[in-house]
């Protein structure tokens, strides 16, 4: 049984006469202790906000696009079709029939010489020459057979061909080259005699003969160029530098900016010279987190998307104004200011903010003068993205306080202590939007790996909200921007394994 129980029934059990008289002892002896502590001018004392756990709303972070562009060198690719085309066709010693003439029969041989590779926007050309050497054989009626040549002899010099193939070339769903190469071009080189075959004895130029013998040579090789475009490894280039970007970029102390890549999508190819290069944009939702290094998991390339679209930065910022600041700007605004109401006064000798969580934040402050003690305000912080100022328009004493003014000084109430604190509550966010921001700024400036740089540069910042942590006051800012993923060129491509 608690004290006022066991009073309630000691009253119930007294007779009228001993009733009276503890009910005239209890009343009195709370009037003595009313005078006494208002003697004393101490009796402000209610209990502190309860603590609650912090709630902040979790916000989709919204898709930004790197631009990716990589350069794919092909001389890795030249390197393996000089390999697999060979050099020299046929021989003077195999002969074939002529087309049209039973009885002439050519012996040719076609030496090649080195490739070339070149792109010009998304098509590979494929260059060569060819110079060759002829026989020709004939066999009349009743005489014994007779022979010419062009430049079949040793020193003597050989007709040429300009040879080229078109690839119209591509990166698939699977990060491969795919290639579907054409015969483009069979012509001798000049309009020359030296690039035209003709067999005097039999009055009759064969260089459409010899080009019909280099077609055939270089269809019997197109499906060379188409496979092993395929065996060039872009994959592993991309997945070097998305693994990259799966990790925390560290900015300082306990500042990390995470992107949290997601996808690739390719864009136009558009090769100049001897790379291809492909504009790839890298999808991802950035976002800049605070406190210990964040977990990451390392996600594996996904394939290739296609689709273009236009290439920005909207990172989620998250910067935090300590309560010491606000503290010091709230005891600069009202410290030591004294309040009047008929000729009662109390004085604002501290203040001090701090947060309860649930996102509310409190308010502190100790008074002396005819009142001495402490009261506390409590109320939820709001933003005002134009003029950047965090206040808390619906602060207000908490229930202890309240009770504890209704019953002890409900005066004070009058001297509009809410209002002036609603008033003056009031904290600029925009430096630690703009030192957050610059940290921002420098993560987008960094060299990830020695192949791997990204460049980039702030253009537009907007405050979302303002949250009370129990720790912080946070505000959450959208920082807008571009950013260009910088891969260093891979001069010798390798095979897929």
């Amino acid at each position: 049984m608690n004290r006022l129980e066991h009073l309630g029934a000691l009253l119930r059990s007294a007779g009228p006469r001993v009733r009276a008289g503890l009910i005239a002892t209890v009343a009195g002896a709370g009037l003595l202790v009313a005078l006494w502590v208002r003697a004393r001018g101490d009796f402000l004392d209610p209990a502190r906000p309860a603590l609650v756990a912090d709630f902040v709303p979790v916000p989709e972070v919204p898709v930004s696009v790197v631009a990716a562009p990589i350069s794919v060198p092909l001389g890795r690719l030249t390197e393996l079709l000089e390999a697999a085309v060979p050099t020299e066709y046929g021989g003077l010693a195999e002969r074939r029939p002529l087309a049209g003439s039973d009885r002439t029969e050519v012996a040719f041989h076609l030496r090649r010489d080195p490739l070339s590779i070149s792109v010009r926007g998304d098509v590979a050309t494929v260059r060569t020459s060819i110079r060759y050497a002829l026989r020709a054989f004939y066999d009349p009626p009743m005489l014994p057979e007779v022979s010419g040549s062009c430049a079949a002899e040793e020193g003597e010099s050989r007709p040429r061909l300009d040879v080229a193939l078109s690839a119209p070339i591509t990166l698939d769903r699977d990060w491969k080259l795919r290639t579907r190469a054409r015969i483009r071009q069979v012509e001798p080189a000049s309009l020359d005699d030296r690039d035209r075959c003709r067999v005097t004895f039999l009055n009759v130029d064969l260089t459409d003969r010899v080009v019909t013998a280099a077609r055939d040579f270089l269809g019997e090789h197109l499906d060379d160029v188409d496979s092993l475009a395929a065996e060039v490894d872009v994959r592993s280039r991309v997945a070097g530098w998305w693994q990259t970007l799966q990790q925390p970029i560290h900015l300082t102390d306990s500042l990390w900016l995470i992107m949290r890549p997601e996808a690739v999508q390719r864009g136009p190819l558009a090769g100049a010279g001897r790379s291809l290069d492909v504009g790839l944009a890298l999808k991802a939702r950035p976002s800049v987190h605070y406190g210990e290094l964040p977990p990451f998991g390392a996600r594996p390339l996904p394939p290739l998307e296609e689709g273009e679209g236009a290439t920005g930065l909207d990172v989620r910022v998250e910067a935090r104004v300590e309560y010491q600041a606000a503290t010091a700007l709230l005891m600069d605004e009202l410290g030591g200011r004294q309040l009047e109401h008929e000729g009662r006064h109390v004085r604002l000798d501290s203040i001090r903010v701090f947060g309860v969580g649930g996102g509310r934040l409190a308010v502190e402050v100790r008074v002396t003068g005819d009142l001495s003690g402490r009261l506390f305000l409590v109320g939820t912080p709001t933003v005002d993205p134009a003029t950047a100022e965090i206040s808390v328009p619906d602060l207000d004493f908490d229930v202890a306080t309240r009770n504890v003014v209704l019953a002890a000084a409900s005066w004070l109430r009058t001297v509009e202590l809410r209002r002036l604190f609603r008033e003056r509550a009031i904290w600029p966010a925009a430096p630690a939007v703009e030192w957050i921001t610059g940290w921002v700024e420098q993560g987008l400036n960094r060299d990830l790996s020695d192949d791997v740089h990204v460049r980039g540069e702030v253009t537009s910042v907007r405050i979302l909200g303002a949250y009370a942590l129990r720790d912080a006051l946070l505000v959450r800012v959208a920082v807008g921007g571009t950013a260009r993923l910088v891969v260093e060129e891979d001069p010798h491509p390798r095979l897929i394994p």
